[in-house]
């Protein structure tokens, strides 16, 4: 968390898909491991994929994909 956090506070353009992900860690919180009780390693995990996706659009796109390829004819 504390590395998302000097993500945040950082200067460095960020990805739009990191921001989403970052955003619903601290709002959402019927869902997000930091209100609700998950598996260990949950929290650090969404936030190092927060890290990840403000720096590599591309990780969110293959995870996005991966996601959506049962579904799709």
């Amino acid at each position: 968390m504390l590395t998302l956090a000097d993500r945040l506070d950082s200067f460095k353009p960020a990805q739009a898909a990191g921001i989403a992900i970052a955003q619903r860690l601290v709002t959402d919180a019927m869902r997000s491991p930091l209100y609700v009780s998950s598996e260990p390693g949950t929290l650090k995990r969404l936030a190092q994929q927060a890290v990840v996706n403000m720096e590599n659009p591309a990780g969110q796109l293959l995870a996005l994909t991966a996601a959506a390829a049962p579904g799709t004819p």
